[in-house]
């Protein structure tokens, strides 16, 4: 089919009488020669006046080929895509909360530092409750937030902007284990040559035991032509100066300046 039209074709009239035959025939093949006459016409552009029905039957085919073709109407439009678009406009903002872990306990004094996607910090600080605000957010994408306060181990975080709000659990800094304290007694000055004294190595517990660990502890004289010291703590006087006399014992030292003189 061409714009609407049919292709004819002409009966065979099989068991008519040929006279007849050859008359319907004959008109036949004019009406196809008119008809093509029409086709060619609309190819080229054209459609002679003198053929009405064809005309017709052209006018009804092409508004109906327009119909189902995208494009052919002038004021046709061909589709966009869309995007949806978040509630949330820039500037945006970020409220958060610096709590204690485990607790509901927001931390007063907190710094809280916010790093953009190019890099540019912003610094806060916890109000009473914890609470914090970052705003005039003009940027989309991932930053970095940092929550530093005494008393508890720092967190890094990194959150992806817009959100409306986010919460930094602070755990609190475990207090170092009191170590013991190892301390040197004894004289700490001798006037004579191979006068002797001897010192001891106390060590001092955390829970406030004391414990003498002179046989034990190692001993050693800074100075050994001043004064010398025995594995169990006996200084002996060698000539006049100043010594150190140390005791050391597994992590933990102590020591005792002895002064010489004659």
């Amino acid at each position: 089919m061409l714009a609407g039209l049919p292709i004819a074709r002409c009966a065979q009239n099989r068991g008519r009488d040929p006279r007849v035959t050859s008359k319907l025939r004959d008109r036949c093949h004019s009406r196809m020669s008119t008809v093509s006459s029409a086709r060619h016409s609309i190819v080229d552009g054209t459609l002679d006046s003198d053929m009405p029905f064809i005309k017709l039957r052209l006018v009804v085919s092409v508004i109906a080929l327009c119909g189902a073709i995208v494009g052919c109407s002038p004021t046709a439009t061909s589709p966009t895509s869309s995007t949806s678009t978040s509630t949330q406009t820039p500037p945006f903002t970020l409220n958060g909360k610096v709590l204690q872990v485990g607790t509901s306990n927001g931390i007063a004094a907190a710094t809280v530092t916010l790093v953009d996607p190019s890099g540019t910090p912003s610094t806060t600080t916890t109000d009473a409750n914890g609470a914090f605000t970052f705003s005039g957010l003009a940027t989309t994408g991932s930053y970095t937030l940092q929550a530093v306060a005494s008393g508890f181990v720092p967190v890094t975080a990194t959150i992806s902007i817009p959100v409306t709000s986010f919460t930094i659990n602070l755990a609190p800094v475990t207090p170092s284990q009191p170590l013991p304290v190892l301390s040197v007694t004894g004289q700490s000055s001798l006037s004579a040559v191979g006068q002797r004294s001897q010192l001891k190595a106390i060590v001092t517990n955390p829970d406030g035991t004391i414990s003498d660990v002179t046989t034990v502890a190692k001993w050693s004289s800074s100075n050994t032509a001043v004064a010398q010291v025995s594995s169990s703590g006996l200084v002996t006087a060698i000539s006049p100066g100043v010594t150190v006399i140390s005791a050391t014992l597994t992590n933990e030292s102590g020591a005792l300046s002895v002064t010489v003189t004659f």
